[in-house]
């Protein structure tokens, strides 16, 4: 999950903040979820549901509230309430009705309390200007997702029943009694039986057995649900290798599938910074602030919030890009650390510097030329 990382000009104070953040992460809503299972909560809200609501209690944790709970009475609602939501006369929110649950779990909308909506945060999907809730990412392709699981659902049916045992069993005279089970002149012509597994079936003399070959037809079927889940993974701006694997065929084409869809995971960064994250961050320093957590500062909101992206696909090749890209004045050391895994480039200076410093007594000491400690060693030299 993100890190919360103080940007000011005190780092002592950074240290100590950046510390309590760290630990509260760790247990910050009220069932128990720590940060990186709330922003996974978050992520899987927005595409089912479209939104999701969390209260800042007053003991300084979180509550997740789902989306079902916000919620009007039938009757007897107050006129500038809609869908839960109490709006003042220039349409901004005031408070949010929160319904209760009954003993068997159950939304009680008969029974709810109205919370301030300066103690709620509201993250929703909106479509329109005037949405007034949020819609489901994967709204738009419920279509598909039906068409995925039903063609699943039948050709699971089709193989159990291509892989069972079905025969005719035909006999040289039609008349025998064997099959006059009504009693008639003419008797019955067929029948249908049933077998356990393992049962054995007699045949009279006379009879014979034929068996009915079938062959269940998968062929297209995997392009089919391919076809149907790019089409799913498009609607949220991923491409199906996000499921299948990055391609493999040159580092160049792999390169590029992930800068899709690493632009993606950016945008949705971007999106819990701004809604949910910033105000959670301001939100709890004051907390933290009130019972001596956190010494005052004005520069409270100068707060960073890496995130841990995926590993390298060619550690290498990697290095030689962002090399160039730095050579070139292309990137600085923070989009560069920035992207790998969210660390600090002036922490990086600086144990580089300590590294350098260390490197430079040692050889001194044991008489050994620099380079043998630091192969890329460059002395500088003066004009």
């Amino acid at each position: 999950y993100p890190k919360v990382r103080s940007r000011t000009s005190d780092e002592g104070f950074n240290d100590i903040k950046n510390q309590a953040f760290k630990k509260w992460f760790s247990n910050c809503e009220l069932t128990g979820m720590n940060m990186r299972e709330i922003i996974s909560m978050i992520i899987k809200s927005l595409c089912l549901e479209g939104e999701i609501f969390f209260i800042l209690t007053n003991d300084g944790m979180l509550q997740a509230i789902e989306p079902i709970r916000i919620q009007s009475k039938t009757k007897d609602k107050a006129e500038n309430e809609i869908d839960g939501i109490r709006f003042n006369k220039n349409g901004k929110p005031t408070s949010y009705r929160i319904c209760q649950l009954d003993s068997s779990g159950k939304v009680d909308i008969l029974n709810g309390r109205h919370v301030a909506a300066r103690n709620i945060i509201h993250i929703a999907n909106r479509t329109r200007i005037n949405s007034l809730r949020g819609i489901p990412m994967l709204g738009s392709c419920v279509n598909q997702i039906k068409d995925v699981a039903e063609l699943v659902r039948a050709t699971i049916q089709k193989s159990k029943i291509s892989a069972c045992l079905t025969a005719f069993v035909t006999l040289d005279n039609p008349h025998a009694e064997r099959w006059n089970q009504n009693g008639y002149d003419e008797p019955a012509r067929s029948e249908n039986l049933d077998l356990r597994s393992g049962a054995i079936y007699l045949l009279n003399q006379g009879e014979s057995l034929q068996v009915v070959e079938s062959k269940a037809n998968v062929e297209n079927i995997d392009q089919f649900i391919e076809q149907r889940v790019s089409d799913i993974l498009a609607v949220l701006g991923l491409t199906t290798s996000v499921l299948k694997g990055f391609d493999k065929t040159s580092y160049a084409s792999s390169r590029a599938t992930r800068s899709i869809t690493s632009h993606t995971f950016k945008l949705w960064r971007t999106m819990l910074e701004e809604k949910f994250l910033s105000r959670v961050q301001f939100w709890k320093a004051s907390k933290m602030v009130k019972i001596d957590q956190l010494p005052e500062s004005e520069e409270q909101t100068s707060v960073e919030f890496p995130f841990i992206t995926p590993p390298s696909l060619d550690k290498k090749a990697d290095y030689q890009a962002d090399a160039v890209g730095l050579s070139n004045g292309l990137q600085t050391l923070s989009d560069v650390l920035g992207e790998k895994g969210g660390e600090d480039w002036q922490d990086k200076m600086e144990q580089r510097a300590i590294e350098l410093a260390k490197a430079q007594e040692l050889a001194k000491k044991y008489q050994v030329p620099v380079e043998s400690l630091l192969p890329n060693y460059i002395e500088s030299v003066d004009t």
